[in-house]
């Protein structure tokens, strides 16, 4: 990414580097001012929850009946199928989707015409949540890496990284070293 160096540019970014396709700016690089690299770690980025069913598509959340989302989804019935299935995904709110009630089948879960959740069936179902299922903003701290003049404003930025097991290693031209 360069907008310094072509002929009567004004820009101030000169950034180089890897990225994934489709992301704007640079994942693990470089500028005129720090270098970054990235490693994956195997943080833990899902809750599982054991839901107690309390009525028809009800779960308790907090000692409180939470009504269960039903969305449904359209599924392609095979690879490069272009008809779908209808699937209906049941979701908690506040937990995440539901992967298992028990005394239902997974088609029975899936079943647009059956509750997501029913007492006379089962008393408890297993929801999960992924960290990433909350607005983030991931893509601000790639843009503050490009922008950043040492570690403390990479710091900054690093900060509003909130979905993924990223760590993160950045030198800049004084010589300072922040893993994060």
């Amino acid at each position: 990414l360069d907008s310094m160096s072509l002929p009567g540019a004004t820009g101030s970014l000169e950034a180089k580097g890897n990225t994934f396709p489709g992301v704007p700016g640079v994942i693990i690089g470089t500028t005129q001012h720090i270098g970054w690299g990235v490693t994956t770690v195997g943080y833990d980025v899902t809750d599982v929850y054991v839901e107690q069913v309390s009525g028809v598509d009800k779960v308790k959340f907090n000692g409180q009946d939470v009504t269960v989302k039903k969305v449904m989804v359209k599924m392609p019935k095979g690879p490069g199928a272009s008809d779908y299935d209808t699937e209906k995904v049941c979701v908690v709110p506040e937990h995440g989707p539901i992967m298992m009630v028990t005394g239902m089948s997974d088609k029975d879960l899936a079943d647009p015409n059956k509750p997501c959740v029913d007492p006379a069936v089962g008393s408890t179902a297993i929801s999960v949540r992924w960290t990433g299922q909350d607005p983030s903003n991931e893509l601000g701290t790639f843009r503050g890496l490009l922008y950043a003049k040492n570690v403390n404003e990479a710091k900054a930025a690093i900060s509003l990284f909130q979905v993924g097991a990223q760590n993160f290693v950045v030198g800049d031209t004084a010589g300072h070293i922040l893993y994060d």
